[in-house]
């Protein structure tokens, strides 16, 4: 126990490691208590970009842990992250991915641009169909710089 006086931090990985799909492991809650009661914080990490960050809230809600957005980081912020540091000038994207990311771009400060893109970003995407697809390989085809989550 000595030597978990020094963390201050831990970073949880989510689907596979707190819970399988809908069902919350059952050490999942008692491990998060152990951690508030030794006043070492935690943040729930995903490189699944399928839902938005109030999504995954809910999720967690439902399965009885309460939490907010900020105590989240998935592979969307890291994407807005990357190409707001390493890509200034990229301000217009075109987005391959599910619709409920689109308002954490937009908040950044990127516009979704479906017509004269600066970059195309691929994520997870239930709904792709071959247009969009087709789109998206377009941009990429005429020298738009892509990015993925």
């Amino acid at each position: 126990m000595r030597s978990l006086k020094k963390i201050k931090q831990v970073f949880l990985d989510m689907d596979g490691t707190i819970y399988h799909g809908t069902i919350l492991y059952p050490t999942t809650l008692p491990f998060l208590h152990f951690l508030e009661n030794r006043n070492i914080g935690y943040a729930f990490l995903s490189n699944n970009s399928s839902r938005n960050l109030k999504e995954y809230v809910r999720k967690l809600d439902r399965m009885g842990i309460s939490t907010d957005t900020e105590h989240f980081y998935t592979s969307t912020e890291y994407c807005i992250d990357f190409l707001k540091k390493i890509h200034p000038e990229i301000t217009r994207v075109h987005i391959l991915g599910m619709e409920s990311i689109f308002p954490a771009f937009e908040a950044a400060g990127f516009r979704i641009d479906d017509e004269t893109p600066q970059g195309v970003v691929v994520a997870f995407d239930r709904s792709l169909t071959y247009a969009k697809l087709c789109r998206t390989a377009w941009f990429l085809k005429q020298g738009v710089p892509g990015f993925a989550t």
